[in-house]
């Protein structure tokens, strides 16, 4: 379970039992005037330190060992542009069916936070789609659903073998979202991806970028 905290006026997002925190948005001085309490007091955590539409202190971030994992485009889809593509094969994960999902999951997205164990310890705040070739598993979409601003949902991850089948599932995530109420949906995708090209073929519209550094304290 996430909590936050605040060190050095600096917001802390940290899963304590899962050996993680995450700091968004800040500027080189306060992340210098954090560093050495964060360092001693996660020691052995890992760390994401993420920037949404705001330029990162690269300099900073080389010198205390982060690397970037994460080049991502900003984008946002509302009812009125979405653009519904075929969805044959498309089916949505239960808890009965989860183990299958979780195996692939956990495969294609190693480096991810929201890992099989996490996503199914939390499952109702999601909805899972998996697109089938046969009877193999060979993409996935997430969608976290219980959000702060109670009429959005993010898509966390579209993993496919091609632009079709990634334009599937994000149709069947969307229409599932916009089925639920909701009215509009966030989804970054990575720089130069075929998730990014069928977003924008999706209606997704670009609007800023996002980029994290991981690290080990």
């Amino acid at each position: 379970m996430m909590k936050t905290i605040i060190g050095n006026n600096v917001e802390i997002i940290l899963d304590e039992p899962g050996r993680y925190i995450q700091i968004n948005d800040t500027n080189e001085a306060a992340l210098r005037g954090l560093w050495d309490e964060l360092t001693v007091r996660f020691a052995g955590f890992d760390l994401m330190l993420c920037y949404h539409n705001t330029e990162p202190p690269a300099g900073f971030l080389r010198e205390a060992g982060a690397s970037i994992a994460d080049d991502s485009v900003e984008t946002r889809l509302s009812k009125t542009d979405f653009i519904p593509y075929d969805a044959k094969n498309i089916y949505p994960v239960t808890e009965a069916d989860f183990d299958n999902f979780a195996a692939f999951h956990d495969r294609r997205s190693p480096g991810m936070y929201w890992t099989g164990t996490r996503l199914r310890n939390d499952f109702s705040g999601w909805r899972i789609f998996v697109f089938h070739s046969g009877e193999k598993i060979t993409g996935c979409v997430l969608t976290r659903i219980k959000m702060r601003d109670p009429k959005e949902a993010e898509i966390f991850c579209a993993e496919a073998e091609d632009i079709a089948s990634c334009r599937a599932l994000l149709s069947a995530a969307s229409s599932d979202v916009f089925a639920l109420g909701k009215e509009k949906i966030l989804f970054m995708p990575d720089v130069n991806t075929l998730a990014l090209e069928a977003a924008l073929a999706a209606g997704f519209r670009a609007a800023g970028f996002y980029r994290g550094y991981r690290m080990k304290l």
